[in-house]
């Protein structure tokens, strides 16, 4: 708990006690906890690089950032009770979150989470020891209350669309209709190349802007999201293969549930891909 002093902040009607939080600077922030009921999730920093536990995963920058713009943000600007019920304000323990926020071996701010307040852009929290109830600045229930994915890198493959001389699509479900395409880049733009082009199956003409699109999808490839510890079993029945400065190469598994269970060389997790992600893909080369 991190409460300076106490001291009185006179209003036109009534004088408010406030706690006064421990400033810090941005670039103080070492570890970042969130502890609900029977669940905690770490941000911590390394140098200039976060990571998200249970796990050890790479922390997405954009949302390790509005994490730390809200808690530079974040000030206590009003009391709003002294004995109202907590459950009144998700502040009772099934409901509350409790952030942690720690820097050189101390706590640089440690608060209770409830609901939204009335105030546009205001939380009720809490200081924890403390029976008062405040309200805070910031939507911190949304900044707080999220899952262990939304913390995390979601980029799966990554590299410059301009690179790619060569795409391989290999389908082999269903196996009674198995096709491969094999498509290079040319002075001309995309081309079939004719020795591999179709096991035999006729061939639709090529879409070029379709490709290009298709590729620059992929070279920033996000997942929808990532997969723990039920990884699919078989053989893929879509394979894209990307030949550039090195080679590059994502799976795609059976549908489950309107997503499909995918692996990527540019990441070491299973993760999925929406349907229409996986058309993005599949349809620019007649599949």
């Amino acid at each position: 708990m991190v409460v300076a002093f106490l001291v009185f902040r006179p209003t036109d009607r009534i004088s408010y006690e406030l706690p006064v939080l421990k400033d810090f600077a941005r670039d103080e922030i070492s570890v970042i906890t969130i502890e609900r009921t029977n669940k905690r999730i770490s941000l911590t920093r390394l140098g200039n690089q976060w990571s998200v536990a249970p796990g050890d995963y790479e922390a997405d920058s954009t949302a390790i950032n509005f994490v730390l713009d809200t808690l530079m943000d974040f000030d206590i600007t009003e009391v709003v009770s002294f004995s109202d019920e907590p459950k009144r304000y998700n502040l009772d323990p099934d409901s509350l979150l409790r952030v942690t926020v720690e820097g050189s071996s101390e706590v640089l701010l440690n608060i209770d989470v409830g609901s939204r307040a009335g105030t546009f852009g205001h939380t009720f929290v809490r200081i924890p020891g403390q029976d008062q109830i405040f309200q805070g600045v910031g939507d911190l229930r949304n900044v707080f209350d999220r899952d262990l994915d939304t913390y995390r890198n979601k980029t799966v493959m990554d590299f410059d669309p301009n690179t790619i001389r060569a795409i391989t699509v290999t389908q082999v479900l269903p196996p009674q209709e198995p096709r491969r395409i094999h498509v290079v880049r040319s002075l001309n733009g995309w081309e079939y190349l004719e020795s591999e082009h179709d096991l035999g199956i006729g061939l639709n003409p090529l879409n070029p802007a379709e490709i290009e699109s298709a590729l620059r999808f992929l070279g920033a490839l996000p997942a929808y999201r990532y997969r723990y510890g039920d990884s699919p079993t078989g053989s893929p029945w879509l394979t894209v293969t990307l030949e550039g400065n090195q080679t590059y190469t994502l799976e795609l598994f059976s549908n489950e549930d309107n997503v499909f269970p995918a692996k990527s060389s540019g990441s070491q997790y299973w993760f999925d891909m929406f349907e229409f992600q996986a058309d993005m893909i599949s349809k620019p080369f007649g599949f």
